[in-house]
Formats: structure tokens, sequence, C-alpha cells
């Protein structure tokens, strides 16, 4: 929360965050997301989230890209990416 607070205090145009929920409980993830969601929604602030936590993270955003060693794979809508078969063909190595 102190990263994401300093992160703001300047009330920046965009916000990049890399792997913010890295290392905490399954709580402190759900209020992370919510904040993060706040952050934007109050301040109009562009957030960018590298994150490993996907299917949380795609129920408060409302694009995502989906990156396979580097190149994007896979955008769209964050509806769209929950509905595809994108996610397992990448993390499962699926054809």
């Amino acid at each position: 929360m102190l990263a994401l607070a300093r992160g703001i205090i300047t009330d920046p145009k965009v916000l990049l965050l890399d792997e913010p929920t890295l290392g905490l409980s399954p709580k402190l993830v759900k209020e992370v997301f919510v904040k993060i969601k706040e952050i934007n929604e109050r301040h109009r602030t562009a957030i960018f989230v590298v994150e490993h936590n996907i299917k949380s993270l795609l129920e408060i955003t409302s694009r995502a890209y989906v990156l396979d060693k580097g190149k994007v794979v896979a955008h769209g809508s964050s509806e769209e990416i929950s509905k595809s078969d994108i996610l397992e063909k990448v993390f499962l190595e699926k054809d």
C-alpha cells in the first residue's frame, strides 16, 4: 500500500505496476486490486499492471494484453480475454 501511495502522490497520468501482489496473502491481494481500481476511477489514472495473478486482475481491468516470450499474443477487452482459451494456451503451453 505504501508503494501505491508513493506512486500516486504526484498525481501521475500513468502508473506502471510490476507484480504489485507478489508475496501477498490472498486477502491482501484482493485489497490491493480494490485500491488499484479505486486509484484508476478516482484519479482517472491510466494503470499498466504486469501480474501473474491474472484471473483476479482481469476482474478489475477494462483491457488486457497477453505476452508470451516478450511478444503480444492476444489483446482485447478483459472479458474477451477471460472467455478465450489464450491463457490456457500460453501458461499451460497447449496448442
